[in-house]
């Protein structure tokens, strides 16, 4: 498969970027190789104590190797690579500082005395599973498959003006709603809030789901009428930046980013669109352009955590701050007391799965409770209905505080499942991700389209904060699924 997207190919909706799927060769090899190496490092581990720093080399070098194959593997899928890249990043970082300075420097910014070398191997294994089980589940669910049946393309340009219209009032108004919710902007001086219910008066924490869902539209407009790009993009942009004024990194700033990333390779593709040109060409040109986007991001993400907690900084100021204590971002010696590699809200979910380590040491496995749990938190917060307490109130080990919020997927995975739960979990949710593609193309279908791209989009959310932020997305879309099978079911089985 070419990443030249085919102007009039109706058997797959390629959208450069976001809807690749994996070849048959790829599909085989990819969920071999993710497999075995699985394996490999789960019979390395029995025993790890004795040469750590020899399994720590070998888990930094297995996973380069392996993310440049899943690089090829995922066909330039920004969508799920971003998937596989926040999965990856706090355990590489990791597995990096424990292999050059043997836990002289950490990457937990809380609960030394629990950052030990034995929680720390089993830490790093849990982490690489969960990342195989990633690459295994999206190859997998591709196996055998072939798209011959539906038209997407056709049913957007069929239902072009109603996509238009919803998309971009979801977008604007939910974006809109979110700024008054936690009281205004930042330069307003206002201090960050997390929708607590202030703005308007009755607790609701679903407007960037809402608001995505208009994005997934006007993505999919942007994919078919390029005179309008312009108009799309300056629409979800706006929306997405006065989130990220907001206060919000995580539900604004990654998919901002993954949207330019997609614009940018649709005039790349306007370019092309006759031009057979190397597959090599593009995929380095890929690259380059993602690693900036991740300076671009972490640079935006720090700069936004200084001003979000002192609102009255100027722009000008918070970029000051930023050039001065650069070099302390990397390697940080002085906010917590030790020397630690800072990877932003990385940092967290790492402490927090670190304390859930040790929480599971002293009271055992929960064997699913907090996968059930998710039932019971599903009703609106605005219904008053008592609620389960999140996981990532239970990081803490005794008096200590491990994290600030969040519990990393592999963690959550952990504490219920152990190490076979950190593959399984991630293998399932990224079949599920494929199936979302899968069925958009197979029958045509919008609704599975903008659920495939709100999914990946949210990733950050999900993945490093709360995997149950996947299961309230499915509960919103399966409320919108039987609302369309009774007034617009074309928009689920297409035309």
């Amino acid at each position: 498969m070419s990443f030249i997207w085919r102007k009039y190919s109706t058997s797959w909706f390629q959208m450069p970027t976001l809807m690749e799927a994996p070849i048959k060769k790829d599909v085989v090899y990819g969920a071999i190789i993710s497999v075995c190496a699985s394996i490999f490092v789960a019979i390395l581990f029995v025993g790890a104590q004795n040469y750590a720093n020899f399994f720590f080399g070998v888990l930094l070098f297995s996973m380069i190797g392996h993310a440049a194959l899943s690089y090829y593997w995922f066909r330039g899928n920004i969508l799920i690579f971003f998937r596989y890249f926040l999965l990856f990043l706090p355990i590489f970082i990791t597995v990096l500082a424990w292999w050059i300075w043997e836990g002289e420097v950490l990457t937990a910014p809380f609960g030394t005395e629990y950052q030990t070398t034995e929680s720390t191997l089993l830490l790093v294994t849990c982490g690489f599973l969960s990342l195989m089980g990633c690459t295994s589940g999206w190859l997998v669910a591709f196996r055998g498959y072939s798209s011959n049946r539906g038209d997407l393309r056709a049913s957007i340009i069929k239902e072009k003006t109603l996509l238009f219209k919803v998309g971009a009032f979801l977008t604007l108004a939910f974006g809109l709603l979110y700024v008054i919710q936690v009281g205004g902007t930042l330069s307003a001086g206002q201090a960050y809030a997390t929708g607590s219910g202030q703005g308007l008066g009755v607790e609701f924490g679903v407007f960037n789901i809402f608001q995505q869902i208009g994005v997934s539209l006007l993505i999919l407009l942007a994919a078919i009428f390029v005179e309008k790009r312009l108009r799309l993009y300056l629409i979800i942009g706006i929306s997405l930046f006065i989130g990220i004024m907001a206060g919000s990194r995580a539900d604004y700033l990654p998919p901002l980013m993954i949207i330019s990333f997609y614009f940018w390779s649709l005039r790349k593709q306007l370019r092309h669109n006759n031009t057979q040109i190397k597959r090599a060409s593009v995929d380095i040109k890929k690259f380059i352009l993602l690693a900036l986007l991740g300076v671009f991001g972490f640079i935006t993400a720090s700069g936004v955590a200084i001003w979000r907690s002192s609102p009255e900084l100027s722009i000008i100021d918070t970029v000051n701050i930023l050039i001065i204590k650069g070099p302390e971002l990397i390697l940080n010696d002085s906010n917590y007391g030790h020397r630690m590699i800072y990877i932003e809200t990385g940092n967290m979910s790492i402490g927090g799965m670190y304390g859930l380590i040790e929480n599971t040491r002293r009271d055992g496995f929960l064997w699913g409770a907090t996968y059930v749990d998710y039932i019971f938190r599903t009703p609106p917060a605005f219904l008053g209905v008592k609620r389960p307490e999140d996981l990532a109130y239970r990081t803490g080990v005794g008096d200590t505080l491990m994290s600030q919020g969040g519990t990393f997927e592999p963690a959550e995975a952990f504490v219920n499942f152990g190490l076979l739960g950190c593959f399984v979990v991630s293998f399932i949710l990224s079949y599920f991700m494929a199936f979302l593609l899968k069925a958009a193309n197979k029958n045509g279908s919008i609704f599975y389209a903008s659920w495939y791209l709100v999914f990946g989009l949210l990733g950050f959310r999900d993945i490093w904060y709360q995997t149950f932020g996947y299961f309230r997305l499915a509960t919103i879309y399966l409320l919108l699924y039987v609302f369309l099978l009774l007034f617009r079911p074309t928009l689920i089985k297409g035309k």
